[in-house]
């Protein structure tokens, strides 16, 4: 009768029961095996770039490296097939613009991402056919940064409960053509409006 041993792997910590005949110290289950040859033959694929992979790991049949940024020499997290193709710089200096602010769920951020949604990227026949289709965009100052539109509507009396109206309607968004009124002047200055 074959004896059994119940051994803890030293990688995950899980408990199994292994032959006393095939035991190996330090004990390592199948699946931390399989890993650890796959994160091997990996490190030897890289050649010469294998000196700048600090780390790896697979996900959803993807697999990440831990490399340096070439702009600010921080560590940051890549798909290696995405820093294979020449994308290697982290995130912040990729989108110098697009720094992170914590102001994402402010009333104003909301304001800012749907002016740039309804001009760019809107589906709606309606939004398309009123700004899209007219040529209405959104300034390079503005559209690249947040924070100076932001800087804008503080400056000139933004209040939650107010409206980014444009003044002539046959231009897009900016600092001289945008203004903040109140519901019922934006009512006013609709392409529309009849008066009477």
């Amino acid at each position: 009768m074959k004896k059994f041993e119940v051994l803890v792997c030293s990688s995950c910590g899980s408990r199994n029961p292994v032959r006393a005949d095939n035991v190996v110290r330090p004990y390592k289950c199948r699946g931390c095996s399989i890993k650890e040859n796959r994160q091997k033959k990996f490190l030897d694929s890289l050649g010469e770039a294998k000196e700048l992979v600090k780390e790896s790991f697979t996900h959803h049949n993807h697999r990440y490296v831990l490399v340096d940024c070439v702009e600010c020499m921080k560590e940051f997290w890549q798909r290696f097939d995405i820093w294979l193709s020449g994308r290697t710089k982290c995130w912040g200096c990729s989108h110098p613009n697009r720094q992170k602010h914590g102001k994402t769920g402010t009333a104003l951020f909301k304001r800012w991402a749907n002016m740039i949604r309804r001009t760019e990227h809107s589906k709606e026949p309606d939004k398309i056919r009123i700004y899209q289709d007219r040529g209405i965009k959104v300034c390079d100052e503005w559209r690249r940064d947040f924070e100076a539109f932001e800087r804008w509507a503080i400056e000139n009396g933004f209040e939650p409960d107010l409206f980014l109206d444009r003044i002539d309607n046959t231009k897009g968004y900016s600092p001289e053509n945008c203004r903040w009124v109140t519901p019922k002047e934006s009512t006013k200055n609709r392409r529309k409006a009849v008066y009477l």
